[in-house]
């Protein structure tokens, strides 16, 4: 038994290259055409995923300058207005100002056309 034991260990390694071949023989052809077609799919995958990448980062830059834009455009209307709101209350101010010195003048005038 000891004899076969070497024997069978040296058959091994001689039978694995035999086996390889075998292999190759019956397979390889196979192997070969999934090889291809999983490199094929596997550039395929990769370029859809940078076509993606770029088609996101257009639209992301695109919607990124429409929000700018708005924002700006809020800013310059808001800053409108504020600036015709403050008119409108000097004016009002001012109006206010005129009434209340009418008023007082018109008050004395009574008051002294009553006292005569």
């Amino acid at each position: 038994m000891q004899t076969m034991k070497p024997q069978l260990t040296a058959g091994d390694s001689s039978g694995n290259g035999n086996l390889e071949k075998v292999r190759d023989i019956l397979f390889g052809n196979q192997i070969r055409e999934f090889d291809k077609k999983f490199n094929r799919l596997e550039e395929r995958f990769l370029k859809e995923c940078t076509n993606l990448r770029n088609d996101t980062k257009k639209r992301l830059d695109s919607l990124e300058a429409y929000i700018k834009q708005e924002i700006e455009s809020l800013t310059i209307e808001i800053k409108t207005q504020q600036t015709a709101s403050e008119e409108a209350l000097k004016e009002l101010n001012q109006s206010t100002k005129d009434i209340t010195k009418s008023l007082e003048t018109e008050t004395k005038k009574r008051l002294e056309s009553l006292d005569s």
